[in-house]
């Protein structure tokens, strides 16, 4: 008995080794007939896709110093002021302003609105209240109270006498600079006041970024307008009649 049945459980051994490197799915471990047809086997990364369509269906994600590339340029010509505002997914939303008017006053009495940094309110109404925190000469900083929710953000001001103050703001809901610079122009006693902002918007700013761009230019031509008057005032007659 023996020596007759050892060449009969050779052949299903052999079968069973050839249908198992056949058919390696789950089912066929439980319970399925071994010369049962093997179902494939599903793909790990879709339903019967290889590996390669899958990674050409991921979305790709632009490198952080990837520029923005989307612009929008709107608002009257680039005497009165200009805005361009730029937004993409990558960059996230930024913008551009610039803003200018001729001021009918000598630079002596421009230059002193822009340098007394502790009156900005008075100009500028975007600004509720101002706080220096520390003075090294002609470089301050301090922290700005924004009239929109209460916002507070974090500048760095760089007086550059008679001609340009610098405002680097370094934490808040915009990161960037503005820059109020003055220029002389043929019509004496006047001069050129003009306002440049290179923001980046953050947090809740980011949501409205169109709304706020198109804000920051009206509060910037009113601003402008504002130390205009300041300065003209009291100021005798370019022209002045003979009696």
């Amino acid at each position: 008995m023996g020596v007759h049945a050892r060449p009969v459980l050779r052949g299903p051994l052999r079968r069973r080794r050839a249908y198992h490197r056949e058919a390696r799915s789950p089912a066929g471990r439980e319970g399925r007939p071994v010369d049962a047809p093997g179902a494939p086997v599903p793909a790990l990364r879709g339903e019967g896709r290889p590996l390669g369509a899958e990674v050409l269906v991921l979305p790709l994600v632009p490198p952080a110093e990837l520029s923005c590339t989307t612009s929008m340029h709107s608002g009257p010509s680039s005497s009165k002021g200009a805005r361009k505002f730029m937004a993409s997914p990558a960059c996230g939303s930024s913008m551009r302003i610039l803003a200018s008017t001729k001021v009918n006053a000598p630079l002596e009495r421009v230059w002193p609105l822009l340098a007394d940094l502790d009156s900005e309110p008075r100009f500028w109404k975007g600004i509720l209240a101002v706080r220096t925190l520390e003075r090294r000469g002609d470089v301050i900083d301090r922290e700005v109270t924004l009239a929109f929710r209460n916002a507070r953000q974090r500048e760095r001001v760089y007086l550059h006498p008679p001609l340009r103050v610098v405002h680097e703001i370094l934490e808040g809901p915009m990161h960037g600079t503005k820059v109020v610079s003055i220029q002389a122009h043929d019509e004496a006693p006047g001069v050129q006041l003009q306002a440049t902002w290179d923001v980046f918007l953050r947090g809740f700013l980011k949501l409205g970024s169109r709304s706020v761009s198109k804000h920051i230019e009206e509060g910037t031509r009113n601003a402008l307008e504002r130390i205009k008057q300041a300065a003209e005032s009291d100021m005798p007659p370019s022209h002045p009649t003979s009696s």
